[in-house]
């Protein structure tokens, strides 16, 4: 019998798993009473084995611990936010290939593209939703995640992989999809809801550069790759990297790179005499 004695963190599923197979295990993050009450209901005689967070921290301590087979997710969690947790789970080594299925009310389309191309998600299931059509989805996924077994990652004594490690890798890939956005720290840090001078210091300390540094350099090496693969103006390769110009485009790539972008395609263009 399926009760609420979920919220205290742990759930486990007496049904025994098809075929004597292992139980898959699955985490969910959610903080809705009664949503996590139609989730568990929906999963009831699946024989999965179900671990409850009720917070993204909690999450992401609880996907590092279990290793999930896969995580339904929230969006709309208290901040930080589910998308926030996705990225940093996308950009841990220990949990990155762990299928996501976010499973919401959010409506805003932006928000929900952004967690599936963004965030790692795998599928996006809106509520109200049918239970049998999230069993079924469940199962899909977990097949396709088995053809891509994840085997257990080995710890690097020498560097392992700390929270704000994993911060900085998960904060240049939400920048890597936002080049052309004009960034301000306290947005990013934000969308992590982390103070501005934390990420600031763990930016500098991982990497060498600052946030905006790193921005430039990886508007600079996007605009090389445009410049010598593509036919694009210059216009509209400024405008792809984040500059409202032209001009002020070809002045920050000069100071870059040491030549204009003209100059530079022409000379990754012109073929080379050996």
């Amino acid at each position: 019998m399926l009760t609420l004695s979920a919220w205290s963190y742990e759930f486990r599923m007496t049904t025994p798993a098809r075929n004597g197979a292992p139980a898959p295990r699955i985490l969910i993050v959610h903080d809705n009473s009664a949503s996590l009450a139609a989730l568990l209901q929906a999963l009831n005689g699946t024989g999965f084995k179900i671990r409850i967070a009720l917070d993204s921290a909690t999450g992401y301590d609880r996907a590092i611990a279990m290793n999930p087979d896969l995580i339904l997710l929230e969006i709309d969690l208290k901040p930080p936010n589910g998308l926030a947790l996705a990225r940093m789970l996308n950009a841990n080594p220990a949990t990155t290939g762990i299928p996501i299925i976010f499973v919401s009310g959010n409506q805003d389309v932006d928000t929900r593209l952004a967690a599936l191309r963004e965030c790692g998600g795998v599928d996006y299931i809106a509520k109200p939703f049918s239970g049998d059509e999230l069993v079924e989805r469940m199962r899909i996924h977990l097949r396709l995640s088995l053809r891509k077994p994840r085997g257990p990652i080995e710890p690097d004594a020498s560097n392992p992989p700390m929270r704000h490690n994993v911060l900085v890798e998960a904060v240049k890939q939400y920048l890597s999809h936002r080049l052309s956005d004009d960034f301000q720290l306290d947005e990013i840090a934000a969308a992590f809801h982390v103070g501005k001078r934390y990420l600031a210091n763990n930016f500098k300390r991982s990497t060498g550069a600052t946030v905006f540094e790193y921005i430039r350099d990886q508007r600079m090496l996007v605009a090389k790759q445009l410049l010598k693969d593509t036919s694009l103006s210059i216009a509209s390769i400024a405008n792809e990297v984040g500059f409202q110009n032209a001009t002020n485009f070809s002045t920050a790539f000069r100071k870059h790179v040491g030549e204009a972008p003209t100059t530079f395609r022409e000379r990754s263009r012109r073929p080379h005499i050996v």
